[in-house]
């Protein structure tokens, strides 16, 4: 989904996420993911280097917040990008709450769903078995 979202928006870029689990067949480190020792892992987590992470199924997924580069923009200083950073984990924590959830069922489906939400169209639903309808 997130490949063909991309195709459709160029304007958004692909953030490669850090694993604990091994590389499949075929994954490159750096390109599908980053793969990391669980050790590596729970230091990025003490030195709050993630956006997001969890535990799937015995692995850690982590989104790194400095590929996302809000420092390449100039517009914060350190101490700004810090708590906007903060804020950003506080948000996510809230996720249970957010307006929009994407179902990635269906590939072209989700990726269009993505495309309407940042474009704002109108119709949007959540998904059909978010409790908010």
């Amino acid at each position: 989904m997130v490949r063909r979202l991309l195709e459709q928006r160029p304007e958004l870029a692909y953030s490669v996420s850090c694993t604990t689990r091994d590389p499949r067949p075929g994954e490159v480190d750096g390109r599908d993911y980053r793969f990391v020792s669980r050790h590596e892992f729970d230091t990025l987590v003490e030195d709050g280097a993630f956006l997001e992470w969890a535990e799937v199924f015995g692995h850690r997924y982590g989104t790194l917040a400095g590929p996302i580069r809000l420092r390449l923009r100039r517009t914060e200083t350190e101490a700004g990008l810090s708590r906007r950073l903060a804020g950003a984990r506080g948000e996510m924590a809230e996720a249970p709450r957010f307006d929009f959830i994407v179902v990635n069922d269906q590939v072209d489906r989700a990726a269009a769903e993505v495309a309407a939400i940042i474009d704002g169209v109108p119709g949007v639903k959540t998904a059909p078995d978010d409790p908010r309808g």
